[in-house]
């Protein structure tokens, strides 16, 4: 899950800890303390340091399973790859030690931010691309190999939301963390649905695929980056490797998840140190969804079926609510799915789609015949169609003025794509075409509707100036954007 913080967890006394560092790493242990890190409730972490000053940060994990990890981590490690930080070994050579039904684990601690909390820089960026093709392209003995879980696209997920959605409209005898969930989601039901129904076709249609499956580390968001006081940059958190696509990691790089790594300046240095490759988009759309609907999941079953109680509850519901914030991984998921393409209008079957579209979606809703059509024909008006595959979906009609300045005067989503992000994505498009064209200033008649819309992509209140001399609809508020 994205970056839940759990403080509430630890399975031991902190002595008896101790008690085992002594015995199992012949470590002297002076203090330990319980670290608010990580989404997974089977998992507790502490900082451990000893009577010399050295710092360790230890691990305690529910089950056994996680040997085979690190196990992998310290291939690993003896490969080469030196973006990894390998674990320290008991004092009889063993990777991990078990207390009762649990794996502690011992690594090196080291002082740095995570990439919740640091903006990498470009050469961080292909750093982290670098290291991450190595471990694609690590050849795994076959003895190994055969114990890593493998990708079997399972709907567990899917099932357990589906499940969830009876919960929605029950009066819900809970705290204020699980009625606000259960209002948000009951709010945002149709794009909950689409997110399953998404996943399960697209994991219908990848499995009809022959993906070359390779080693992943399954949970690359930016909570499993560490930089160090130095600037390296250190992948961590092994718990779950896996046999699957490389898409499997990749779709974390520019995913989005927490509202970080949503940046294609970041995608284009992780690029350039990864190296030129095929990106099934289909698989990447899958695992973008499906990794929504496994937090939905988690998150929902956290809040709404279990009783109130603990202080991250609140935490947990505006991490999930902000799943669906502009440019958060609900939209990023929607955008990889459609894969839109705008084109400007240039033949005739093209301006009559575009006088078709804004006739039905925009002029239509006013209960007006379109008094603007004019403007297909005029030079400093360009129009462009966004399109899903062959099917119109959007539009937008922006026309040139003066002195480095462009007016919004149309932007219009087909109404079974609202919701999806393709406004942003095309208003993105449009200032980037603009900027290509030396326009500065792109300006806009905001209507009270649509005020936040442009608002939450950087447009501020500014006069409007328009140079052919009309004054703004007295409803209608005057924005622009530097670009």
């Amino acid at each position: 899950m994205g970056e839940r913080n759990m403080t509430d967890k630890q399975p031991f006394s902190s002595q008896s800890i101790i008690d085992c560092l002594k015995a199992n790493y012949g470590l002297a242990i002076t203090a330990l303390m319980l670290l608010p890190l990580g989404a997974d409730m089977n998992a507790s972490v502490y900082k451990a340091e000893t009577e010399s000053s050295q710092s360790y940060f230890i691990k305690l994990k529910r089950g056994h399973r996680y040997d085979m990890s690190v196990a992998i981590l310290a291939l690993l490690q003896a490969s080469g790859i030196q973006k990894i930080i390998p674990p320290v070994k008991t004092t009889n050579g063993k990777l991990t030690q078990h207390i009762n039904d649990f794996t502690l684990t011992v690594y090196p601690f080291i002082d740095g931010q995570n990439g919740f909390c640091y903006n990498l820089t470009d050469d961080q960026w292909v750093a982290l691309g670098n290291v991450l093709r190595q471990v694609h392209k690590f050849d795994v003995p076959s003895s190994i190999k055969d114990l890593i879980r493998k990708e079997a696209y399972s709907d567990k997920w899917r099932k357990i939301v589906i499940a969830l959605d009876a919960h929605i409209d029950k009066p819900l005898n809970g705290d204020e963390p699980a009625l606000k969930l259960q209002s948000f989601m009951r709010e945002h039901r149709e794009t909950i649905r689409r997110l399953v129904e998404r996943a399960e076709a697209l994991s219908q249609k990848v499995q009809e695929q022959s993906s070359e499956f390779v080693l992943c580390h399954s949970d690359i968001h930016g909570g499993n980056v560490l930089i160090d006081e130095n600037g390296s940059l250190f992948i961590v958190d092994w718990d779950d490797p896996i046999m699957a696509p490389k898409e499997r990691d990749l779709m974390f790089i520019g995913g989005g998840i927490a509202n970080v790594w949503n940046n294609p300046r970041e995608e284009e240095f992780f690029y350039k140190g990864y190296g030129k490759t095929e990106i099934n988009e289909a698989l990447l759309a899958y695992y973008r969804h499906e990794r929504i609907v496994e937090d939905i999941a988690e998150y929902g079953q956290a809040l709404l079926l279990t009783p109130g109680g603990g202080g991250d509850r609140m935490e947990m519901f505006e991490q999930f609510k902000d799943m669906f914030e502009p440019n958060g991984v609900v939209e990023i998921a929607f955008k990889t799915d459609i894969a839109p393409q705008a084109r400007l209008v240039s033949s005739e079957k093209e301006k009559i789609a575009a006088l078709d579209f804004r006739q039905k979606h925009f002029f239509d809703r006013l209960k007006i015949q379109d008094p603007y059509a004019w403007a297909l024909d005029q030079k400093d008006h360009l129009h462009w169609l966004l399109y899903d595959g062959d099917e119109v979906i959007g539009y937008a009609h922006v026309q040139m003025w003066p002195d480095h300045r462009a007016a919004l005067r149309i932007i219009v989503i087909d109404e079974q794509r609202r919701g999806l992000g393709m406004g942003n994505w095309l208003m993105d498009y449009c200032e980037e075409e603009l900027k290509r064209r030396g326009v500065a200033l792109f300006q806009t008649e905001a209507s009270p509707n649509a005020y936040l819309f442009y608002k939450k992509l950087g447009y501020i209140e500014m006069p409007f100036n328009n140079p052919d001399g009309e004054a703004t609809h007295p409803d209608d508020r005057a924005m622009g954007k530097y670009l």
